[in-house]
């Protein structure tokens, strides 16, 4: 494992969203006490990751949240995560012989899967005790499979494996940020004012009241937390 490189601060993600590429990840630092959990058993900053790819003229990430493999815009996730957010390029070394369109593809194969629980809690018992963490996952499509162990699934089919050692089915979120992989590190905010998540929370928002329920709660865009819109009554 290599040393993390140095973190950039404050730099906005509509300043740097063109730069983007198929391939480069989102690494989080969560404030909320699952969290904290997962960074205390990896003992690292991290909690969580996805990645991201470009889809025509749309930035999209990928990951594998708690309702499973799913696909959500890349500024959804900068404005509306609860804790730090940082962009990390895949590295020139690493995108020699990277089929940006295969990658994409074989990880479209996996949305809908369910989120990895019980895979989630044997590594992290085995990281606890000091064990060997050797969660193999075969090129058979998996059943379930938690955050990182998604992402460094796709990796692996492109040949680039995240921790050797340990495998995709047991590879942590600090991983990604060791490996040597990813470069020039850069933390996120959101420069839209929220516009990016108001935009999606006001459509909610219709639909819930038109059936007499619910507002959304606010939610946290990079620097504050903000309570979405209402639709106008007009």
């Amino acid at each position: 494992m290599e040393p993390t490189p140095p973190v950039e601060g404050n730099v906005q993600y509509q300043s740097i969203r063109d730069e983007i590429r198929t391939g480069d990840i989102l690494l989080f630092r969560g404030r909320r006490r699952i969290s904290k959990v997962i960074e205390w058993i990896s003992q690292s900053p991290y909690s969580h990751v996805a990645f991201l790819t470009r889809w025509e003229d749309r930035v999209i990430a990928m990951q594998s949240d708690l309702r499973g493999v799913e696909v959500i815009p890349a500024s959804m996730l900068v404005c509306q995560y609860e804790g730090k957010v940082e962009w990390w390029r895949l590295g020139a070394h690493y995108r020699r012989g990277f089929d940006d369109r295969d990658f994409l593809d074989r990880a479209l194969t996996l949305i809908g899967i369910r989120y990895g629980y019980l895979d989630l809690l044997r590594v992290g018992a085995r990281m606890l005790l000091g064990m060997t963490v050797n969660r193999k996952l075969s090129r058979v499509r998996p059943g379930t499979l938690f955050c990182s162990s998604f992402v460094s699934y796709c990796y692996e089919n492109e040949n680039i494996t995240v921790n050797a050692k340990a495998g995709a089915g047991g590879t942590s979120p600090a991983d990604f940020a060791m490996s040597g992989m990813f470069e020039r590190p850069q933390q996120l905010f959101d420069g839209s004012d929220s516009q990016a998540c108001d935009k999606l929370l006001a459509a909610r928002v219709g639909k819930r009241t038109a059936h007499g329920q619910h507002h959304p709660s606010s939610v946290w865009d990079g620097k504050r937390r903000k309570t979405p819109p209402l639709p106008s009554s007009g």
